[in-house]
C-alpha cells in the first residue's frame, strides 16, 4: 500500500507542475516617446476626446515629460465652452480626467502582457483604466498607423471596434507625488497596441470599489465667537472641497513578450505528455493492484 501511495502522489505532483517556465519582465521607461528594451520597441503618443464642442471624438495631444509622461491636449489653447480650464497647468500637466479624458496609447514592436505600470507622480487621486486591442484583429496595423485604432472614434465606440478593457485600477499611487508600481492585467491579455489613462467611465466596464472622479463640496457649519460661558455667539458656514478627479504620470510598464505555444510536428506537447504519463501511473498502480489480490 505505501508503494501505491508513492505513486499516487507522484502523480498528483505531475499534475500540479506548471507547464511553462517564468520570465522576468522587461521594462519600458516612458521618459521619452520612443524606447526599446530587450529588441521590442514602444512608441507613446498622446490622446483625448477634444474634437468639437460636443468633445466626444478622440484626436490626437501633446505628450510632455517630467517627471515621466503627461499629456496636455488641444483644447488647453482654444477658447470658448468647449475651453478645457487649467489644462497643462498643475496639476492638468498630467494624464487626467478632468473635462476631458487623456489617455496614452503604447504601440508596440512585438505583442506583450503588460502586467506592472510605474506612477512617477500623481494627485488628488490616481485611478486608471487600461485597454488592449484584440491580437487577432492588430495583424497589419503597424507602429507608424496604431494611432488609427482610436482617432476619430468616440470612447464608448472603442469596446465595440477591437478594444477591450483590461481594467479600471483604484488608487494606483500610494503616497502623493511618490513613485508607486501597481500589478495590472491579472489575466494575461497579450496585445501589440495598449491604452492606459485617468480612470475613463466612457469606455464601459465595472468601476469597482474606490474607482471614482468628480469634485464634491459639503458644508460644515463651525463656530466662529465664543462668550465668557464658552457658548458660541456666532457661527460660520465651512466649505470644504473633495477633488477625486486622477492626475497622473506614467512612469514605466513592464512585460513580457507573448509567446504562442507552437507544439513541433510530430512531437507530444506538453500537456498532452503529462496526460500519457499520468494514465501510465495509473496503469501501474491498478497492476500492482491486481498482483496482490
Amino acid at each position: 500500500m505505501r508503494k501505491n501511495t508513492n505513486i499516487a502522489l507522484m502523480l498528483a505532483a505531475l499534475w500540479a507542475a506548471p507547464a511553462f517556465s517564468a520570465i522576468d519582465p522587461t521594462t519600458w521607461t516612458t521618459s521619452q516617446s520612443s524606447v526599446t528594451q530587450a529588441g521590442i520597441n514602444v512608441q507613446l503618443s498622446a490622446w483625448s476626446n477634444t474634437v468639437g464642442t460636443a468633445n466626444t471624438q478622440i484626436e490626437s495631444a501633446y505628450l510632455q515629460f517630467w517627471p515621466g509622461a503627461g499629456i496636455k491636449n488641444k483644447d488647453a489653447t482654444s477658447t470658448g465652452a468647449d475651453r478645457d480650464t487649467n489644462e497643462a497647468s498643475s496639476p492638468e500637466h498630467a494624464i487626467d480626467n478632468d473635462q476631458r479624458f487623456d489617455m496614452i496609447l503604447l504601440s508596440f514592436s512585438d505583442a506583450v502582457v503588460l502586467s506592472q505600470i510605474d506612477v512617477s507622480w500623481w494627485e488628488h487621486d490616481a485611478d486608471i483604466t487600461v485597454l488592449a486591442f484584440d491580437l487577432g484583429l492588430s495583424q497589419g496595423v503597424t507602429q507608424a498607423n496604431g494611432g488609427s485604432l482610436v482617432n476619430g472614434k468616440s470612447y464608448g465606440a472603442l469596446t465595440g471596434n477591437g478594444w477591450n478593457l483590461v481594467g479600471h485600477y483604484a488608487n494606483t499611487g500610494a503616497q502623493e507625488f511618490a513613485a508607486t508600481s501597481y500589478q495590472i492585467n491579472s489575466g494575461n491579455i497579450a496585445s501589440s497596441f495598449w491604452l492606459i489613462g485617468a480612470y475613463n467611465p466612457l469606455v464601459g466596464g465595472s468601476a469597482g470599489e474606490g474607482v471614482d472622479l468628480g469634485v464634491s463640496t459639503t458644508t460644515v457649519k463651525t463656530c466662529e465667537k465664543y462668550n465668557k460661558r464658552n457658548e458660541c455667539t456666532k457661527w460660520k458656514d465651512v466649505v470644504t472641497t473633495v477633488n477625486k478627479n486622477d492626475y497622473v504620470k506614467l512612469a514605466s510598464v513592464s512585460g513580457t513578450k507573448y509567446e504562442p505555444p507552437k507544439p513541433s510536428a510530430g512531437q507530444v506537447s506538453e500537456p498532452a505528455s503529462l496526460a500519457l504519463t499520468g494514465l501510465a501511473l495509473a496503469g501501474m498502480i491498478g497492476l500492482r493492484r491486481r498482483k496482490q489480490v
